[in-house]
């Protein structure tokens, strides 16, 4: 399937892995490039060393393209990060949780395509004069970090607001999501949670089985009081925090309580501690599957939806 985005990153079918801390490695971001789609390898958390040998790691097992997720905060640590991508002459870059604009030039400069992640139209809109290569539109039916626009609205208003090509995120993990997003306007999709659902993703089996045996109402948001709303699924502890939330306001004390938790539950497995973030997605990832399985099935039936759809525009 060609879009622009498939042509502008070389790659062969417009899914992009999602980026997300602890859990992208190297392997698991090359395991994904294989299949033709877009492995993300994730910067955040790393120290440059760390990040350098995941690079390695994946350029060991494809020759495929790939990007890395580089997460704009704190301040301090983005500079090391980029030195290592420039060194190791990283052609895509994908930015999160900060403003991209003053980083832009700086990647571009070194011959990066730069894909922004952003949450309203007004960010796309700064992303693109700063000259940025695509964006990333992300809903707030995704897992972790969100903003507070639905993906299909956001998505709609992002590609009327700027010219350059547009990926959805949030919510899709299966083929009538790709299709839906390419029939309004998407060049590409980003899936985070139907990833973790796979033999190649490096997290404890009991946050695979978790997403397989989800509903689409099993995810539960927390965070209003901080300004950092995360989705997860509902678990002892994300259920003990959103109780909190109501009954107090004090940020400092939410904040005590996730701090750590993504990684209590992507490497230990910590049912009672962790933080499972996943999108409301999670209802459609039934089974664990290959990477390859998952993009084949997505594709697949991508194919066969816009095949019995067709009659509708005849």
């Amino acid at each position: 399937m060609k879009t622009r985005i498939t042509e502008l990153l070389g790659i062969e079918y417009p899914i992009f892995q999602g980026a997300m801390a602890n859990i992208s490695t190297g392997a698991f971001a090359a395991a994904v490039s294989e299949t033709g789609a877009l492995g993300i390898i994730s910067a955040a958390a790393r120290t440059p060393e760390e990040l350098e040998a995941e690079i390695h790691t994946c350029r060991s097992l494809t020759g495929n393209p790939f990007g890395i997720n580089i997460v704009l905060q704190p301040l301090d640590s983005i500079r090391p990060l980029i030195n290592v991508m420039i060194r190791e002459n990283i052609k895509i870059v994908v930015t999160s949780a900060g403003n991209p604009v003053p980083w832009i030039p700086v990647l571009k400069e070194a011959g990066m395509t730069v894909i922004p992640v952003v949450a309203a139209p007004r960010q796309a809109v700064k992303a693109e004069k700063a000259g940025a290569d695509a964006i990333i539109a992300e809903g707030s039916e995704s897992g972790g970090h969100i903003g507070d626009a639905a993906t299909f609205p956001l998505l709609s208003s992002v590609v009327r607001s700027v010219s350059i090509p547009v990926a959805a995120a949030g919510g899709i993990a299966d083929g009538r999501g790709l299709a839906g997003a390419l029939i309004m306007g998407a060049d590409a999709v980003q899936c985070g949670t139907a990833f973790i659902a796979t033999k190649e993703c490096p997290v404890p089996a009991v946050y695979k089985e978790t997403i397989i045996k989800a509903d689409v109402t099993d995810t539960i948001t927390t965070g209003y009081i901080c300004r950092d709303v995360v989705r997860s699924l509902k678990t002892p502890l994300s259920i003990r925090m959103a109780d909190f939330e109501m009954k107090n306001y004090i940020p400092q004390q939410l904040l005590a309580m996730g701090t750590g938790a993504l990684r209590r539950a992507a490497m230990d497995g910590n049912w009672e501690e962790g933080s499972f973030q996943a999108g409301q997605s999670a209802g459609l990832v039934d089974k664990i599957v290959s990477c390859r399985e998952r993009v084949e099935s997505i594709m697949q039936e991508a194919y066969t939806v816009f095949l019995e759809r067709s009659s509708l525009f005849k």
